[in-house]
């Protein structure tokens, strides 16, 4: 437990970064008022633990605190310039409707990915988290295969590539990829939402309903841009048809077959001769072979594994 571990430290820092896994932990399980306490007692804590700016706008943001979201979200940028916090900022301005401060902080995002990259940090998995939704999503597929051909094979690159490859109309590829990141166990409504959203695609609907409920339950607001599609697609799908496993209606029994009706007895018959035996078939005649039946060829199902990407 991490509040055992919070109090097993001794150093400001250490303490710190438990606290910032403490909100991180209430973030994901939908409890944003838990997580603002969590981070503000990390910065309490160590004025230098900057993620905790960042886990701190998040969880504002769930909480429709939209300015001091922005303001959270600037200083950990001024802090700490990582890539992630830019993107979720631009999407915390698209969701409202801000789309000239959105496009500033994207272009900063890819000036961000460059810049780490000559540095040799390698930021491809939130370029492609990106590209996949707000840019080009066959330049995201592109980037997630490298990472998963380079044995980058976490849930997070798993769920990235099924929704870039769903963004780019590869829908049944993609489902293996976010089913492999949901098979995780890993709670994380983000995952959910992707997955649902492909099984709807691919009308599954039974599956998709279930997972969509999952990513709204986990967190409602796991994302200022998803989150409300989460909804809108859930809600699109409906209640499920009524009676549920154990509540299947079986079939009626058959109707009984009528009793036969007793024939009416037969006069007896004349003593009649035998019949001449019928001749025994020819030894030449050719027995024919039932003629083959074709049976339809089952599509085949690869796996998502490092052969199978180009």
């Amino acid at each position: 437990p991490l509040r055992d571990v919070y109090k097993r430290q001794t150093q400001p820092a250490e303490k710190a970064e438990a606290l910032h896994r403490l909100g991180e932990l209430a973030r994901e399980r939908g409890e944003p008022e838990e997580a603002v306490a969590q981070f503000d007692a990390a910065l309490r804590t160590d004025a230098a633990q900057y993620a905790s700016l960042a886990g701190r706008a998040r969880a504002l943001a769930a909480l429709d605190r939209t300015d001091e979201a922005l303001a959270a979200y600037q200083s950990a940028l001024e802090k700490l310039p990582r890539p992630q916090y830019a993107l979720e900022l631009g999407e915390l301005y698209e969701s409202l409707g801000l789309d000239g401060d959105a496009r500033t902080q994207y272009a900063k995002l890819r000036e961000m990915v460059a810049a780490a990259k000559k540095d040799g940090v390698d930021e491809s998995l939130v370029l492609a988290r990106f590209e996949a939704d707000h840019g080009d999503p066959e330049a995201a597929v592109e980037l997630l295969r490298a990472q998963w051909r380079g044995q980058h094979r976490s849930a997070a690159v798993a769920d990235a590539l099924g929704w870039a490859l769903h963004r780019a109309g590869k829908s049944e590829e993609g489902l293996e990829y976010a089913q492999l990141a949901a098979d995780t166990g890993v709670r994380n409504a983000s995952y959910a939402y992707h997955l649902g959203v492909i099984q709807r695609e691919l009308a599954d609907y039974g599956p998709a309903r279930r997972n969509l409920e999952q990513a709204v339950r986990t967190d409602p607001a796991f994302s200022p841009l998803a989150a409300p599609l989460a909804q809108e697609a859930l809600d699109a799908l409906g209640e499920p048809p009524p009676g549920g496993p154990g509540e299947v209606q079986q079939p009626p029994p058959p109707a009984p077959e009528p009793e036969p009706e007793p024939k009416p007895a037969k006069k007896p018959e004349r003593e009649k001769r035998p019949e001449a035996p019928a001749p025994a078939p020819s030894r030449t005649a050719a027995v024919k072979s039932p003629s083959p039946t074709a049976s339809p060829s089952a599509p085949s199902s690869a796996s998502p594994s490092a052969s199978k990407s180009p």
